[in-house]
């Protein structure tokens, strides 16, 4: 049976805001002195799901450039920006022209004041904050595929009572972008 795509259509604005809100319930709790080691490792996990979803809205990421973006690799500071690069194998088509494939773009500049506050106050508390990888789940692993996918969509359903998928999230970026044009 085939899916409608319209049922889980989500604007890019839609999403966006999914990921704002996500990273607005952090400042009500934050700064409360009472707040548990369980609730400061909830509310870690919604700054990172925000920090998850606002990149997509305006970088057209893969799953897999999600799940297996590194620190220091593949997100590293340079030269007073933060920059996102993906070489080779870690890209869909490694080489092209017979040259190793390459993908270099800054951090989208209104996200990294969020970057470097997940980074510094947000990651330490999570359980994978050992790991390399950027986003792990709440046990402390890195995302597989299925996982990833799941919990973008949960939290967009949540917000929107329409489970927008990864991928689907990229054909709304492309849809966006070419109405534009």
């Amino acid at each position: 049976m085939k899916r409608d795509k319209l049922e889980a259509w989500n604007s890019l604005s839609a999403i966006d805001q999914v990921g704002m809100m996500e990273y607005a319930g952090i400042t009500e709790l934050t700064y409360v002195p009472s707040t548990s080691v369980y609730q400061r490792s909830m509310i870690s996990m919604w700054a990172q799901r925000s920090l998850l979803i606002r990149p997509l809205v305006r970088r057209p990421f893969r799953n897999r450039n999600i799940r297996e973006m590194r620190i220091n690799r593949n997100l590293r500071h340079e030269n007073g920006h933060w920059l996102i690069e993906f070489r080779g194998n870690e890209l869909k088509v490694g080489r092209v022209h017979g040259r190793i494939n390459f993908y270099r773009i800054l951090f989208p500049d209104d996200l990294v004041a969020q970057l470097e506050e997940v980074l510094t106050v947000w990651r330490p508390i999570l359980l994978g904050s050992g790991l390399p990888e950027l986003f792990t789940t709440s046990t402390g692993w890195p995302f597989t595929h299925s996982a990833l996918n799941t919990e973008f969509k949960k939290v967009v359903y949540a917000y929107t009572s329409r489970a927008t998928n990864m991928h689907l999230m990229r054909d709304i970026w492309v849809t966006e972008f070419l109405e534009q044009l």
